[in-house]
C-alpha cells in the first residue's frame, strides 16, 4: 500500500532519535514536510510559529508529558500519541486529551505500514478544513528556531 501525505506538514515530537529517524524517513517518502523536535520546549517554540497539518507526540519527553501539548496543539489537528505501552490506562489519557490514535513504539514500529497508514487517514479526515495548511509559507523558515530540523520533498502548491 502507498501512503500518500504530499501536501502535509507534520510536527514529529519524539525523545528517541532512532526512531525519530525512521518515522522522519518514511513521512518524507510519502511525500510530507516534516518538522522534527525532542523536547517540550522545543514543540513549543515551532507550534507557536507553524500550524503543522498533523502531530505525532511522544508521550514520555525528557522535560515532561508530552499531552501537556494538546492545547496548544488545538483539537482541530490530528494528533497520533507515540506509547511504550497499549494500556488503559494510557489509552484512557490519549483519548482525554484527544489524540485520534495511539501508536505503540518498539518492534511493531520496524514495520511502518500500519502507522503510516494511520496518519494518512488522521491527515486526511483534517483536509476537509481550509486553515489547516501549516503558516510555513507565510512566515518562511528564516522564522523557525534555529535548532529546527527539517527535511522536505514534494512541498506542492498547498506550503
Amino acid at each position: 500500500m502507498s501512503v500518500n501525505l504530499s501536501n502535509s506538514c507534520i510536527l514529529l515530537i519524539e525523545s528517541a532519535s532512532s526512531i525519530r529517524a525512521a518515522l522522519r524517513n518514511a513521512l518524507v517518502s510519502a511525500g510530507a514536510l516534516v518538522l522534527e523536535v525532542d523536547t517540550l520546549e522545543a514543540a513549543r517554540d515551532h507550534l507557536s510559529m507553524v500550524r503543522p497539518t498533523s502531530v505525532l507526540l511522544d508521550l514520555g519527553l525528557p522535560d515532561g508529558d508530552g499531552l501537556e501539548l494538546m492545547d496548544l496543539i488545538g483539537a482541530d489537528v490530528p494528533v497520533a500519541a507515540l506509547a511504550h505501552d497499549m494500556s488503559e490506562h494510557t489509552l484512557f489519557r490519549c483519548h482525554q486529551a484527544g489524540c485520534q490514535s495511539v501508536i505503540i513504539k518498539g518492534r511493531r514500529m520496524l514495520n511502518l505500514s500500519n502507522t503510516m497508514a494511520q496518519l494518512e487517514a488522521a491527515v486526511r479526515r483534517a483536509s476537509w478544513r481550509t486553515d489547516a495548511q501549516p503558516a510555513l509559507a507565510a512566515h518562511g523558515a528564516t522564522h523557525l528556531p534555529p535548532n529546527a530540523l527539517i527535511w522536505a520533498q514534494n512541498f506542492g502548491e498547498r506550503l
